[in-house]
């Protein structure tokens, strides 16, 4: 269906639960389903996902190592600087949180990255939504410090856009 549309888009960013539960064989598939897609793709995982397998069946994806956190824990953090619309790929999974969220490492990261360009049109692309979404249920589980993620986001008026995955509507 993307490969059909006029004009064909830019870029697809994928916000997520690509794999249910992370199973390596989902990954498989989605890689052979993703390779004809024409416009270039970029990932952040979501609380379905296992970070490690996605690495793995994707490696020339190089933007999906991130950075280690000081627990150890991989965090898919990234930018891409090549399109007129800065993108910056935010990892909300912390385990354990359905509703995701963002440890003090992640929020630094971000501020530092927003920062380094404060006037470049900006887009973040992450899993979990820092707001609620009107669904009873997904709203039950709160975002973790979405108070400091609005702060820092208020900070950086370049940044044009959110777009989050996670409700699978």
């Amino acid at each position: 269906q993307i490969n059909r549309l006029q004009p064909l888009p830019d870029v697809v960013l994928i916000t997520g639960d690509v794999a249910d539960e992370g199973a390596f064989e989902s990954y498989k598939l989605l890689r052979e389903i993703l390779e004809s897609l024409k416009p270039p793709f970029f990932m952040v995982p979501g609380n379905h996902d296992h970070k490690a397998s996605l690495c793995k069946v994707f490696p020339e994806h190089n933007y999906l190592n991130g950075f280690l956190e000081p627990d150890g824990k991989r965090a898919i953090c990234y930018t891409i600087e090549h399109f007129p619309l800065r993108l910056v790929g935010l990892d909300t999974v912390i385990p354990g949180e359905h509703g995701g969220g963002l440890n003090p490492g992640r929020l630094s990261w971000l501020d530092q990255v927003l920062s380094k360009k404060p006037t470049a049109p900006t887009a973040i692309f992450m899993h979990h939504p820092p707001f609620a979404s009107g669904i009873g249920h997904m709203d039950k589980e709160v975002f973790v410090r979405r108070e400091e993620l609005a702060a820092v986001i208020a900070k950086h008026p370049h940044v044009e856009r959110l777009m989050c995955g996670h409700i699978h509507r």
